[in-house]
């Protein structure tokens, strides 16, 4: 938690040319596998908050695969539409408006990941807009799985857009 502290603190005085040190620093000293999850979540926010899209990407990326999560470096239509297949098929039959139903999330790499996805979320809307959608179906795929939490809801909320055909 005080690695979490520290880096927080760094995030907030601007102190971003040292931030790899810090985020090594901080990555080294996580307790739990959720101390890393928020460790990478201030990380890809100070990217995004520097417009540095990119580094955030390829941090998620990074990030996520310790979560068990892969993301393909370009999402072609083949992909996404077979993404949004398993994504429906995640979901019970009932409507979307049933979701609000589901068990809290528990499991702690689900947790990680989504939190993660919610961050990176709008590195891949500005830097990768192919893979934004697959990021958006994981999350939701995560949480017809394993339940919801109050990051959920971006990925709810993204996924309603998706469908409306707005993306």
């Amino acid at each position: 938690e005080d690695y979490c502290l520290y880096l927080e603190a760094s995030l907030i005085t601007g102190e971003l040319p040292t931030l790899d040190e810090q985020i090594n620093f901080a990555l080294n000293g996580a307790k739990g596998i959720l101390d890393r999850a928020t460790i990478y979540e201030n990380m890809i926010r100070a990217y995004c908050a520097d417009d540095k899209f990119q580094k955030a990407i390829d941090l998620s990326r990074k990030a996520l695969l310790e979560f068990g999560i892969k993301l393909p470096k370009n999402a072609g239509k083949g992909l996404v539409i077979f993404e949004a297949i398993k994504t429906q098929m995640a979901l019970p039959s009932k409507k979307l408006n049933q979701i609000h139903n589901f068990p809290q999330m528990k499991e702690e790499k689900a947790i990680g990941a989504t939190r993660i996805m919610k961050e990176a979320a709008l590195a891949f809307f500005f830097g990768e807009l192919t893979v934004f959608p697959i990021v958006i179906f994981k999350m939701v795929q995560l949480s017809a799985k394993y339940g919801n939490i109050p990051e959920a809801m971006v990925a709810y909320s993204s996924y309603c857009i998706i469908l409306a055909g707005v993306m």
